[in-house]
């Protein structure tokens, strides 16, 4: 039986190409994991572990996955679409990358992701700027 990775979901066909969601929404994923990964450095600051996986969030490999997902995610999922297109579209999309983030934090560094506030983990919402992990 053939493995399938986290980033792969039966039935969910990949976008053809990652900028396809840039150019369809106008949002650029890339940018918006550079603010989210400042935000997580702030909180993260000190602690071990987290210059491994920040330097995972900074690959280009990482950038190329969150494209695709919310490319995918564009073009499969009628809800996510009509949200990258009101009002709120940065904000619903930045939440989108943070619960990704958590997930992928959950699965790789389970010790890190004990530490995200729970408001992070289940709603994608911000870090607030005065918190940092506890050691």
């Amino acid at each position: 039986m053939e493995q399938v990775s986290f980033f792969e979901h039966d039935g969910i066909v990949p976008a053809k190409s990652s900028s396809e969601f840039l150019a369809l929404t106008k949002m650029d994923c890339r940018e918006i994991l550079a603010l989210i990964d400042i935000e997580m450095s702030r909180f993260f600051s000190g602690t071990d572990g987290w210059s491994a996986f920040s330097c995972t969030l900074k690959s280009e490999f990482f950038a190329e996955l969150i494209e695709r997902r919310a490319s995918t995610q564009y073009s499969t999922f009628e809800p996510f679409r009509r949200e990258c297109h009101s009002k709120n579209a940065k904000a619903y999309l930045s939440n989108f990358v943070r619960r990704w983030i958590a997930e992928v934090m959950r699965i790789d560094s389970p010790d890190l992701h004990e530490r995200l506030p729970v408001e992070f983990r289940a709603a994608g919402m911000p870090i607030p700027r005065n918190r940092h992990a506890k050691p």
